[in-house]
Parts: structure tokens; sequence; C-alpha cells
């Protein structure tokens, strides 16, 4: 897992899989039972929409009051991504991805 930042979810990806080519680690498989989880702008961003507060994938809400989120945030995430197969619109553009991610886990 690691924040977007002001960078694209895709670069992101591609990131990680460069470091694993600098240590002689083979890419991800699509077999392979590993997650590439990147939230855009950064994780608060996430536990924001997860609690239905306001949120977007540009502002930094690192530093905002987010205590507490994040427990919360986690029943949500499986009550959309697992139970009801979908998140509530609209949606984080990186959380999306997020729950193809542990689809194609799930599924692997």
């Amino acid at each position: 897992m690691i924040d977007a930042d002001n960078h694209e979810v895709s670069q992101r990806k591609a990131q990680l899989n460069k470091a694993c080519q600098a240590r002689d680690t083979a890419a991800r498989s699509a077999e392979e039972a590993a997650l590439f989880l990147v939230p855009k702008r950064n994780i608060e961003s996430w536990f924001r929409y997860l609690n239905n507060q306001e949120w977007n994938e540009t502002e930094n809400f690192r530093f905002a009051t987010n205590d507490g989120l994040a427990k919360e945030a986690a029943r949500n995430l499986h009550r959309m991504c697992f139970d009801e197969q979908k998140l509530k619109q609209p949606s984080p553009a990186s959380l999306e991805d997020a729950c193809l991610e542990w689809q194609r886990f799930q599924h692997g």
C-alpha cells in the first residue's frame, strides 16, 4: 500500500513493480495473493468517503481531524466491496480500483 499523493494510481503501481525488479523479485503474477492498494491523494480520503464525510482525491486530508475513522471505514468498506459488491456513488476512483484488487485476490 502506498498513497498516490500527486501521482496517478497507475504510476504508483508501476513504481511498486519497478521496486520489485530493482530487488530481483518477480513482478506480481495474476495468481499471486498480493494487492496493490493506492489511495489517491491519501488514505484519509478513503476514510472520509467511507464515513460519509466530504472527500475528494486532490485535497490532503492527512492533517485533518480523522481520529477514529479507520475502524468504521473498514467495516463500511467490507459491507460495500464484499457484501453489496458496489460502492455508493460517487466514489473515489482509487477506491474502485482497490475493490477490483480485493476481488482479484478473493477469486485468484
